[in-house]
């Protein structure tokens, strides 16, 4: 295997293991597979699930604040999760902005598409052993 596919950010929640490869020009779709899994089993899929609520006022009800708190705190920390699984020159690159748009830009900056699988699946026919 490369050694880049033996680095990764892993995390263990509940007796649920999972890990998120870093992110090269090849592995986008394992690497969203991943990423979707493991802020999945750690509840921190929200913002990915559902759009960003007004924020709170005055006027606001406690569901309605807490609901914004979640998303909140979801947001940060699957933003948090996502650069540490990113390497730092494509990072110095992207805005900071919130989980969904920054995750709509690295799948732009990846290019999703079939050359970009072919290219993936050569790279590990190239470095088997």
């Amino acid at each position: 295997m490369c050694s880049y596919l033996l680095k990764g950010v892993s995390f263990s929640v509940n007796n649920n293991n999972a890990s998120i490869q870093i992110l090269t020009a090849s592995n986008y779709k394992k690497w969203k597979r991943d990423l979707e899994f493991s802020l999945g089993i750690m509840d921190l899929d929200f913002w990915l699930r559902e759009d960003k609520p007004d924020a709170p006022t005055d006027s606001s009800t406690t569901t309605q604040r807490t609901l914004y708190a979640q998303w909140e705190k979801s947001n940060h920390l699957s933003l948090i999760t996502m650069k540490r699984s990113i390497p730092e020159h494509i990072l110095s690159g992207l805005l900071d902005t919130d989980a969904k748009m920054f995750f709509k830009v690295v799948e732009k900056m990846c290019n999703i598409g079939e050359n970009v699988e072919a290219r993936h699946l050569m790279d590990e026919i190239t470095t088997i052993k």
